[in-house]
């Protein structure tokens, strides 16, 4: 284990890296820093060693794939602080305070901004709009593209399109946070709901014009790679923008934290092109469920990378509505 004399702090809300006071520490070698990243991004959960090589492997595993694995995990143990990395029953765990993950202090904001949506909606936008600014672009945006895409990275993503899709219908702070939304959207170019949220950022910025642009080179690139028209949410935007008066900014009022409205797999898709997953495109209307914080769809019940599944439309509330 290294001497740490300063705050340690990791980040996986962007590119994935690690500090001891103002000092970066050098991660290791790129098969190594992706197994820290899928450890980070499942924190605090046990990740079995068949998931791990199953993430670092998508094409298949060499035969020493297992010790490879353990020998990463002695090698950032070096790195990081003591009991940082946890062996349990043919897995491990990253166990991390809250101030030390960016990813853990983005969820406490959001988790604060749940409890008082309703008592003090503007201190909600506040905090969510601060949750939204410790990205720094798509989940683990220096490792491998195979890497990034494995479920449990997406389902990261999945949070901040949920929290921005949110922020996006209260109408505030949205020449803030346009910076913001530009780069998940360039970071993800067929996430629908972040396109969603910064569709609506524009119109309530007065750029319903580059609104209907995005949203022309949002449907042409789902129709050349996916097949698919864009999914209702985002059909619905498109239709307000051509409204005389799209977005007006909604009276100050409880802000409510919208449920996923689209299946987010279509993404994984996209990103999978050329390999043996397959998803299909959900039919039936979704449901209603009252809304308060996103929902999360468990690790466990996430495809296996190479398995084809067909999943079932996730729950949406009447807020998630454009």
């Amino acid at each position: 284990m290294r001497e740490h004399n300063g705050a340690f702090r990791l980040s996986v809300l962007g590119p994935l890296r690690a500090w001891v006071g103002d000092d970066e520490i050098p991660l290791g070698p790129p098969q190594q820093q992706a197994l820290l990243g899928l450890l980070l991004v499942r924190v605090g959960e046990p990740v079995t060693i068949s998931e791990i090589v199953d993430v670092l492997w998508p094409g298949g595993a060499p035969a020493t794939a297992v010790n490879i694995v353990h020998r990463y995990v002695s090698q950032l143990r070096r790195l990081l602080p003591s009991g940082t990395l946890v062996r349990v029953t043919r897995a491990y765990r990253a166990e991390l305070a809250g101030d030390e993950l960016d990813l853990h202090a983005f969820r406490r904001a959001v988790a604060e901004a749940a409890a008082v949506e309703r008592t003090d909606p503007g201190h909600a936008v506040d905090l969510m709009t601060g949750a939204l600014r410790r990205w720094h672009g798509p989940v683990g945006a220096n490792l491998d593209e195979n890497v990034r895409t494995a479920p449990a990275f997406v389902t990261v993503g999945w949070e901040f399109a949920a929290v921005a899709a949110s922020l996006a219908r209260t109408g505030e702070a949205a020449q803030g946070l346009l910076p913001v939304l530009r780069a998940a959207a360039a970071g993800a170019p067929l996430d629908e709901p972040v396109h969603a949220a910064l569709l609506r950022m524009l119109a309530l910025s007065g750029r319903p014009a580059e609104a209907l642009v995005e949203y022309a080179a949002l449907r042409k690139r789902l129709s050349e790679e996916l097949g698919v028209d864009p999914a209702p949410e985002v059909q619905r935007v498109y239709q307000r923008l051509l409204t005389p008066a799209p977005f007006v900014r909604p009276p100050a009022r409880g802000v409510r934290l919208a449920a996923r409205t689209m299946l987010p797999m279509r993404a994984v898709v996209a990103a999978d092109r050329g390999r043996s997953l397959e998803v299909a495109r959900p039919t039936g209307k979704l449901r209603s469920a009252p809304s308060t914080l996103m929902t999360e769809t468990p690790s466990s019940s996430l495809p296996a990378r190479g398995r084809k599944v067909t999943p079932s439309p996730l729950r949406t509330s009447p807020s998630a509505v454009a």
